[in-house]
């Protein structure tokens, strides 16, 4: 398995249970510029997530509150620590965020 794999293994797993990535914090401009009401698709994250070392992840059901998730590129190149870390904002949701996430992590140690 490599990085690339894993990130994608990560939003198909994402997707499945409802949350889509909409907006990217790279370090440079604020997060809240490049949030977008329309989700960014699979290509557009992997393409943003490939150019920086590490970013934040911005994850929602449409009409949710907002999660995310850190990605730092480098520390195991099999992707197994692709994803460091992860947090979920109080609402409707943060059950079900932390209950994908938690499932994620323990599929990638298995």
């Amino acid at each position: 398995m490599t990085e690339r794999t894993e990130l994608r293994r990560l939003l198909a797993h994402m997707a499945a249970s409802g949350f889509r990535v909409y907006a990217v914090y790279d370090g440079g401009e604020d997060e809240e510029e490049t949030e977008r009401t329309v989700g960014y698709t699979d290509a557009e994250v992997e393409s943003v997530v490939f150019d920086v070392d590490e970013c934040s992840l911005y994850v929602r059901r449409e009409a949710g509150p907002r999660h995310w998730v850190q990605i730092v590129l480098g520390n195991a190149p099999d992707g197994s620590e692709l994803v460091c870390d992860y947090s979920y904002s109080v609402g409707e949701t943060a059950d079900d965020f932390k209950a994908v996430m938690d499932g994620f992590v323990v599929e990638a140690s298995a």
